[in-house]
C-alpha cells in the first residue's frame, strides 16, 4: 500500500482545530525534513539538541539544549508540554531508548522496548525472530568452533555505526579472526555477529506496526556487492522492487513481525533476504523511514507526491496513515564515492544496467542485478 497525497490535507477552512505538539528530538540537518512537515501539519514543535547552534534549533517552538541521552533531564524539561507525538530521527542507542520511553510514558504512538532493542542489536533481533517463528540466518557463537564446511558465515558488528562498514562474508577459517577483530571495531557494542550466510536477494520495505497489525507503504530493491576479500558494499537500491508483484512470503512475515512487536505503532524499515525458493529471511529493522537518501531522494522521485516525513508525523501523532498504491517509476540511489547518485530511467532494464556499470569487474554482483532477472 503506498503513499497518498490527497490525504496530507489540513482541517477544512472554517473548522476549528485544537493546538498540537510534536516533540523532536535533535535539531541537526536529519531533523530539517522533520521539522518543516511538521510546520505543514499545522503543527507548533518542540526541539532538544545538545547543540544550542543546531539549524533547527532558532526554528522551533520551544529549544531545549539537553543532551539527547540525558533521560531525566529531557523528562524535566518537557514537563509541562502536552505532547501529540514524539519523533527521534536518530540512531543512538541511548537516545532512541530515551524518546520511546517518554512517548510510552506518554501514552503516545511509538515502538516497544522489545523492537528498540532489536532494531539496535542483531542479537536481539535473532531472539526475537526465533520466538516469532520468524526465519532469520542462524546465529553462532564464537566460544564454540564454526563449522566451515557447513557453508559460509557472515561477520558483522552488533550494533551497526555506519552502513555496511565491518560486514564480511567468511568462507575459510583462516579468514575468520580478522575478520571478527574488523566487525568489533565497527561495533557501537563491541560485539560481534556471526550468522550462516543465504543466498538471495535483498529487499526492504516501509511499514507501519500499528497493534499487531502491519501496513506495506513502500517496497524496494537492495544491492549489495562482495569484494574479493569478501567485504560486503553496498551498491545502491532501486524501484520498483523485483518482489512487487509477489510479496506474500515479505507480508506474510511483516504479519508475525506485527504480531510479535504488537505494543508498537511506528513506521519501520525492515530488510529480507529472498533466497531462491523465495522465502523470506528477516536481516535487520531500522525505525523510522530509512537513511542513505531513500526517504528524500528516491520514493520521492518514483511516487509522485511521496513525503516520507509527513507520513513519519502522522504516524507518530496519531494521525491517519492510511494510504493507496500507485505504480513506482524506475529509479534507483546508486553509490558515488562518498555520495549517492539518483538513477532516472525509462525501463528496469536500463536502470539495471546502470547500477551493474557502477560495480568493479572483479566484484561479485547481486543477484538480482543479472540479466537473466531483469524484467521490462
Amino acid at each position: 500500500m503506498l503513499f497518498d497525497p490527497r490525504r496530507l490535507v489540513g482541517p477544512v477552512k472554517g473548522e476549528a482545530r485544537s493546538p498540537r505538539s510534536l516533540l523532536v528530538y535533535g535539531a541537526g540537518w536529519n531533523q530539517i525534513p522533520i521539522i518543516e512537515a511538521s510546520r505543514r501539519r499545522g503543527l507548533r514543535f518542540v526541539a532538544i539538541d545538545r547543540d544550542p547552534h543546531a539549524p533547527g534549533a532558532s526554528l522551533a517552538d520551544r529549544f531545549h539544549c539537553i543532551s539527547l541521552r540525558d533521560h531525566d533531564a529531557i523528562v524535566k524539561a518537557t514537563a509541562d508540554e502536552e505532547l501529540d507525538g514524539i519523533v527521534a530521527r536518530i540512531t543512538d542507542a541511548r537516545a532512541l531508548a530515551s524518546a520511546h520511553r517518554l512517548a510510552r510514558s506518554r501514552g503516545l504512538p511509538t515502538a516497544c522496548p522489545a523492537l528498540v532493542e532489536a532494531a539496535t542489536s542483531k542479537r536481539a533481533l535473532a531472539e526475537v525472530c526465533h520466538a516469532a517463528g520468524l526465519r532469520t540466518p542462524a546465529r553462532l557463537s564464537l566460544a564454540t568452533p564454526i563449522a566451515f564446511d557447513e557453508g559460509a558465515v557472515v561477520v558483522r558488528p552488533d550494533v551497526t555505526v555506519e552502513g555496511k562498514s565491518g560486514i564480511r562474508r567468511v568462507v575459510a577459517r583462516a579468514d575468520f579472526e580478522a575478520a571478527c577483530v574488523e566487525a568489533a571495531a565497527r561495533s557501537a557494542n563491541a560485539r560481534v555477529d556471526v550468522s550462516r550466510w543465504i543466498e538471495g536477494e535483498d529487499v526492504s520495505v516501509l511499514a507501519e506496526l500499528d497493534g499487531g497489525r502491519a501496513r506495506r507503504h513502500a517496497l524496494w530493491d537492495e544491492w549489495v556487492a562482495l569484494d574479493r576479500e569478501g567485504r560486503i558494499h553496498g551498491i545502491g537500491c532501486g524501484m520498483p522492487s523485483r518482489f512487487e508483484d509477489g510479496p506474500a512470503p515479505i507480508d506474510d512475515a511483516l504479519a508475525l513481525l506485527a504480531r510479535a512487536f504488537d505494543q508498537s505503532r511506528c513506521l519501520v524499515v525492515v530488510s529480507f533476504r529472498i533466497d531462491p525458493e523465495g522465502r523470506a529471511w528477516l536481516i535487520e529493522i531500522h525505525l523510522g523511514v530509512g537513511g542513505d537518501g531513500i526517504a528524500d531522494r528516491l520514493l520521492p522521485a518514483a511516487f509522485e507526491g511521496w513525503d516520507s516525513f509527513e507520513l513519519l508525523v502522522r504516524s507518530q501523532s496519531g494521525e491517519s496513515t492510511e494510504t493507496s498504491r500507485t505504480p513506482a517509476h524506475p529509479r534507483a540511489l546508486v553509490r558515488g564515492g562518498n555520495d549517492w547518485e539518483l538513477v532516472v530511467a525509462e525501463n528496469v532494464v536500463d536502470l539495471h544496467a546502470h547500477v551493474r556499470a557502477a560495480i568493479p569487474f572483479d566484484w561479485e554482483w547481486p543477484r538480482g542485478l543479472q540479466p537473466r532477472s531483469e524484467v521490462v
